[in-house]
């Protein structure tokens, strides 16, 4: 990098989006390897499969040796083809430290039709205190997709969104 870059980025390492969903790890080393050396490559895969069933989630993660290498690989004038398919490098930005405001959010469902608004919030505000923002979300279910059919297929559900200060 040439040190006009934040520090928000990992001076070495790359995002990779875009990817084939048949693109392999080693596949992705042997064609990043031409621009520097690879100390770490991850295709990411998705958690919920058997392992033996684990498919790429179309994205992964490369790690150079040299950090020049990251400046010769998101070039503007570079296209990146891999796996027969355009891929998306960026430089890849730093794991953020702390809370997020979406670690302290909370989603409520399965609560009863007759519920209100109130009584989510004084629970929520006896129980933990400082619950700040709520957003209210009516949803129909459908009769084929609502796990309660044919109980209550053609009530409305409202589930909450909680978010504590």
């Amino acid at each position: 990098m040439d040190g006009s870059e934040p520090e928000e980025y990992e001076p070495n390492k790359i995002f990779v989006g875009g990817l084939s969903w048949n693109t392999t790890e080693e596949n992705m080393r042997a064609y990043f390897s031409q621009f520097g050396a690879v100390t770490e490559c991850v295709v990411m895969k998705d958690p919920f499969q058997p392992e033996n069933l684990k498919r790429n989630r179309g994205f992964g993660f490369v790690k150079f040796e040299d950090p020049a290498a990251v400046d010769r690989v998101v070039n503007p004038q570079t296209t990146h083809t891999l796996d027969e398919k355009t891929i998306d490098p960026k430089r890849a930005q730093k794991k953020s430290q702390g809370v997020k405001d979406t670690d302290k959010k909370v989603f409520i469902g399965g609560l009863a039709s007759t519920t209100t608004e109130e009584q989510v919030k004084d629970y929520f505000n006896t129980q933990y205190g400082g619950v700040s923002i709520y957003n209210t979300v009516q949803v129909l279910f459908h009769p084929l997709l609502c796990p309660t059919f044919p109980c209550r297929w053609s009530k409305l559900c409202s589930k909450w969104t909680a978010k504590r200060s």
